[in-house]
């Protein structure tokens, strides 16, 4: 909003993602800012979200918990990435089935499924560069390295050797 003080301009970074980046300066920070543990691992995928949606959620959900950068307050935000992504693929496949380009009455007029795939392509960007997963975005964000990843075996699998 132009012209409002303190809400025209860039969108603020929280204070965890400018500690990480190395541009966090302490003058300049609201010290009422709230903050969350990031998850270990992502959480089971709702039960309606089905498709490739659902398959996104654990690959993409997976990336964002292994970066650490994956909150609670984050799964609303993964969700909407995971239908938006799921969108696309559809509109994508139509394209793919019915040509960018259709034909009535002898004019020719663009698919309403590129425009789709076009309007999945923007907010999918913009849920990416949230969650610092598009390659510049991702070199803004410093994270401590983790030291290699121990797999736990499940004790099932011992148990029905016998």
């Amino acid at each position: 909003m132009s012209g409002v003080k303190g809400k025209s301009g860039r969108k603020a970074k929280p204070k965890a993602m400018k500690e990480l980046a190395g541009t966090f300066r302490a003058d300049q920070h609201n010290p009422n800012e709230p903050t969350l543990p990031a998850l270990a691992k992502v959480p089971r995928c709702p039960k309606h979200i089905i498709g490739e949606a659902r398959k996104t959620w654990g690959k993409v959900g997976g990336l964002l918990a292994e970066m650490g950068i994956l909150t609670e307050a984050d799964l609303h935000a993964l969700e909407a990435y995971c239908t938006t992504y799921a969108r696309w693929q559809d509109a994508e496949a139509n394209l793919v089935n019915y040509g960018v380009m259709l034909s009535r009455e002898g004019q020719l007029f663009p698919s309403p499924y590129l425009r789709i795939a076009e309007s999945c392509l923007q907010q999918m960007r913009a849920w990416m560069n949230e969650f610092g997963i598009t390659p510049s975005s991702r070199s803004r964000v410093k994270v401590e390295k983790k030291g290699p990843a121990v797999v736990e075996q499940e004790d099932w699998f011992n148990d029905h050797r016998n």
